[in-house]
């Protein structure tokens, strides 16, 4: 008798792409619930992926086998593998089988496509599998692989063929109840296909060999049922070209995936700060969020509980800018609908003026500016509402953001009403409501806004937290970095590791005791201004030293410099309260 034993704190990870569907890989290895559209969910038919071996002797006499999740695998019964084991490293999961009695062990790493500052290839239906393959035994072995996924769908149509530009084979099937098709490739040329999108790969392992058997599952669901069509429709026509892609341009997925992961997984902080941030991409995958033909990113229509949640999550401001403009733009021309609550009209602004921070596009705000000025004028809330407190602070965004368009009638009027309620505020020393306080945190508003606000505390979640944490906020409008973190999470040498993304690239912000460090990962930040924790006294660029004036806080460099992932920018500060000097 075989029993899974696996780590359970694993939960389930979504493979998929940001309003795209998914597939669940559950904490037992095994294929759960999969969504292929935002407004459909499917529960998995059959196992999600299983093996077996032949020993290449003329004197074998039958096979051995075995399989994750249902002892079904073949019609032949074969038994599940002794342990699983299951973890999550954003965006990656991976399933780990060993078994006594069976001569090959198996690796399973499955990803979920997510290139931050690339929204196209974050949004692919598909999820990317590679299988590692190690005989443990003294003699060469047939294994083969088989992958499946199908659903509770009335079958309409099948076919299988072979791509040559990636050389891989597909299972495609489509079905009646939707306009869409799902498909299983691989990059094995040794193939057969069964029943039920079922794909099996073929491959010979040497005595102690290892080999990888890759896998793509991908979908294509594009219609949705208001008419519109789904963003990736206008890149793939089914879902044997999503997985032709996929092989095409796997390797630049992956590392893009590892690249994010080495970020991630280095971060100095909680565990449950970081399990939150993962939980937080997750769900860009898992929510009713969509992404239109046209560009235009938002939630289901008509759940404006999707539009709050999306409202909060700074991720998408971080990790994905023109999704963060669209989604701004759209929660702006919500805000007059009678169904969206005061909250969340109110939220619309500080949006706008976080992307308004992010990109330093002055045109951009002008732009809007007749929808924030609206969002700001619609109606004046009471001091003693619940949202007082974020109604005085859209007053204080919505005057900077006057002074920036030359708005000097609104600049005087919000300048005004904003010192009034500002006084009322502080009196009765109110508090923002938490998820309001964590929507601040990514724009810079912690050194941007009044003390009042800079001293409320809460425990936060998702890429907010990760930024209050870290201290940290990029103003692209003036090139300045910001960078305070509570170094109560530094490591045992004293150093504190954060991650960070902004609309040009992401990287690695890093403090030790007589230093604080910007690195890329990829793409680039420009800088002209770091604030630092205590005095600097040298600033290297690319390992060279560079002028820089002791203001503001930190170190203002002469001109702005370009930080790529070749050339990091370092600040060497003042150790004193460290070392005792």
């Amino acid at each position: 008798m075989y029993i899974n034993e696996y780590n359970k704190t694993g939960g389930f990870f979504p493979a998929g792409g940001i309003s795209a569907g998914y597939v669940t890989v559950n904490a037992d290895g095994t294929l759960g619930e999969y969504k292929l559209a935002p407004d459909s969910a499917y529960a998995p038919h059959g196992d999600f992926f299983g093996l077996f071996c032949i020993e290449c002797s003329s004197e074998t006499l039958g096979t051995s086998g075995r399989t994750v999740g249902s002892t079904a695998a073949f019609d032949t019964g074969f038994p599940c593998y002794e342990k699983i084991n299951t973890c999550k490293s954003f965006p990656f999961a991976y399933t780990e089988c060993t078994d006594s009695g069976f001569p090959v062990k198996a690796k399973l790493a499955c990803l979920a496509p997510f290139v931050p500052l690339n929204a196209a290839d974050s949004e692919i239906p598909a999820a990317l599998f590679e299988i590692e393959l190690e005989n443990i035994s003294e003699r060469e072995l047939d294994v083969t692989v088989h992958l499946e996924l199908s659903g509770k769908l009335s079958e309409k149509e099948s076919k299988v063929g072979c791509d040559k530009a990636t050389d891989s084979a597909f299972s495609e099937y489509s079905f009646t109840e939707f306009c869409g098709n799902i498909c299983i490739s691989s990059d094995v040329k040794d193939i057969t296909f069964g029943k039920h999108n079922t794909l099996f790969s073929h491959v010979k392992l040497g005595a102690k060999k290892k080999c990888t058997v890759k896998f793509a599952a991908a979908w294509y669901f594009p219609d949705f049922k208001d008419g519109r069509k789904n963003y990736y429709a206008q890149y793939f026509e089914s879902s044997s070209e999503c997985a032709a892609y996929c092989f095409k341009h796997g390797e630049r997925l992956k590392n893009s995936g590892l690249c994010l992961e080495k970020a991630l997984s280095g971060l100095t902080i909680s565990k449950d700060l970081k399990g939150s941030l993962e939980n937080e991409l997750e769900n860009l995958c898992k929510l009713p969020y969509c992404r239109f033909s046209d560009g235009s990113f938002e939630p289901c229509p008509e759940d404006f509980d999707a539009l709050r949640q999306l409202l909060r999550n700074m991720s998408v401001s971080a990790m994905f800018p023109e999704l963060d403009k669209s989604l701004m733009m759209f929660s702006l021309r919500q805000s007059r609908n009678r169904n969206v609550s005061e909250s969340t009209r109110l939220a619309a602004v500080l949006r706008a003026y976080n992307t308004f921070l992010a990109d330093g596009d002055s045109e951009a705000l002008i732009e809007i500016w007749f929808y924030v000025s609206k969002c700001i004028d619609a109606k004046e809330v009471p001091e003693n509402s619940e949202n007082f407190g974020l109604y005085v602070l859209c007053l204080y965004t919505g005057y900077k953001m006057a002074c920036a368009v030359k708005d000097r009638t609104r600049k005087a009027r919000y300048k005004e009403m904003y010192e009034k309620a500002r006084e009322i505020f502080v009196n009765e020393k109110r508090a923002l409501p938490h998820e309001i306080y964590a929507l601040l945190s990514h724009f810079g508003s912690l050194g941007e806004l009044p003390e009042e606000y800079r001293s409320v505390n809460f425990d936060f979640d998702g890429y907010a937290g990760l930024c209050i944490t870290s201290g940290f906020s990029y103003n692209m409008y003036d090139k300045s970095v910001c960078f305070e973190p509570d170094m109560a999470y530094a490591d045992e040498q004293g150093v504190f590791k954060s991650f960070f993304c902004t609309q040009t690239g992401f990287g690695i912000l890093e403090e030790g005791v007589d230093y604080v460090e910007i690195r890329m990962l990829c793409g680039i930040i420009k800088v002209r201004h770091i604030r630092t924790p205590r005095k600097p006294r040298m600033t290297l660029y690319g390992g060279r030293k560079w002028k820089f004036e002791d203001k503001d806080h930190g170190a203002e460099l002469d001109n702005v410099l370009i930080v790529t992932p070749d050339k990091k920018l370092t600040v060497i500060i003042d150790a004193s309260r460290e070392i005792g000097i």
